[in-house]
């Protein structure tokens, strides 16, 4: 169960990782917003992953 629950947060920060991206070519949001954005869900997103193999 954790697992699924594991990657259902990967998905999501996939999808902000990608939003932020999109917002920044739009201009909607500023380049450096989403560079901000992105690194701040990357560390999350790769201690996650980090953890999930641990935890196998």
């Amino acid at each position: 169960m954790k697992n699924f629950h594991k990657e259902i947060n990967l998905d999501n920060l996939g999808n902000v990782y990608s939003q932020a991206d999109r917002l920044a070519r739009k201009g909607i949001i500023s380049t450096n917003r989403a560079r901000r954005l992105k690194s701040r869900n990357a560390a999350v997103l790769n201690k996650t992953q980090v953890t999930a193999v641990e935890g196998k």
